[in-house]
Formats: structure tokens, C-alpha cells, sequence
């Protein structure tokens, strides 16, 4: 927090260095979020950024979590529920999922749309531990969706923690 232009310089220096030199950070209003545009896969742009941080940990100062979001659509109930399809062909058969909603600037139920989607994924709902996650993160009139594993989302305080045991 309060760091968040040191950020973005050193997102826009870890897009350039795995190849994206367009890409785009956004600090956002909310104290401490900020969004990043990639022409790369964001989960493999979240891959390397870990294992940078493993082989260099003085190379990520600025930038504590990373998430990586595959669709963007309007904040709207429509729109989002629109890309179960997407979700749902992203979970292999057998798995299971849950799905998180976290929201900012946002009115739109997440019990709601939680009830909507989960009706058009075939695959079973497990609440601990499961196969994948859902998240659906709405900022304001924007919102993004992914289906991860645990492993997707990077912690930098999770790996140097882990470094140093």
C-alpha cells in the first residue's frame, strides 16, 4: 500500500522482460490494487514471475500478490454469467470447484451469481480444497474471471517465507 506507482513500474519491467513491451498497469482507486493488460497468457506471466522470484528474490519488491484474470466483461450479472461456458470448459471433467466473488464498487449479489453459475457447471462444488477455483473479481463496471489452481495465484510473501525455511 501507498507504493503503488513503485509497482507498476516494476509490473511494466516484468512484462517487458518476458516479452510484452505494450503492456499496461492501471492503479486503480482502491489503495493497493492495481490491473494489468497483457497480450501474454496471465497464468504463465504468473508462472515466470515465481520463478523469477525463486532464483532472484530481490528481483520483486513492490508487487506482494498476482493474480492472473483470463476474461474481462462489464460488471453486469448478464455478462458474467455469460462466460460460465467459458468456466465450465475450463474445469476438467471429474474435478471439482468452488467459486469466489470478491467485490469493489460493486451492488450485484454474489450469492446470486454464485447460484447462477454454479447451475451451468456440470462439475461437483467441494468448499476446502478444491480442484480449481472460480474467481470472479468486479471492480466497479469491470469485471474478471479465471478458473486457477492453488498454484496460479502468486504470494510474494508465501514464496520468500518459503525461501528462507
Amino acid at each position: 500500500m501507498h507504493f503503488e506507482e513503485h509497482a507498476r513500474d516494476e509490473m511494466l519491467g516484468i512484462l517487458e522482460w518476458l516479452g510484452d513491451a505494450e503492456g499496461a498497469v492501471e492503479i486503480t482507486r482502491y489503495t493497493g490494487l492495481l490491473t494489468a493488460r497483457t497480450a501474454l497468457d496471465p497464468v504463465e506471466v504468473v508462472a515466470r514471475a515465481r520463478q523469477r522470484l525463486l532464483e532472484e528474490p530481490w528481483s520483486i519488491r513492490y508487487c506482494l500478490r498476482m493474480v492472473p484474470i483470463q476474461r474481462t466483461v462489464q460488471a453486469s450479472m448478464e455478462d458474467i454469467i455469460g462466460e460460465s461456458g467459458f468456466v465450465a470448459g475450463m474445469i476438467p471433467e471429474g474435478m471439482t470447484y468452488k467459486i469466489y466473488v470478491k467485490k469493489r464498487g460493486s451492488d450485484i449479489s454474489g450469492t446470486n451469481l454464485i447460484r447462477e453459475m454454479a447451475s451451468r457447471i456440470p462439475n461437483g462444488v467441494r468448499m476446502n480444497h478444491p480442484d480449481r477455483v472460480v474467481l470472479v473479481e468486479i471492480i466497479q463496471a469491470s469485471a474478471g474471471i479465471a478458473v486457477l489452481r492453488e498454484e496460479d495465484v502468486l504470494s510474494m510473501h508465501g514464496v520468500k517465507r518459503s525461501l528462507s525455511e
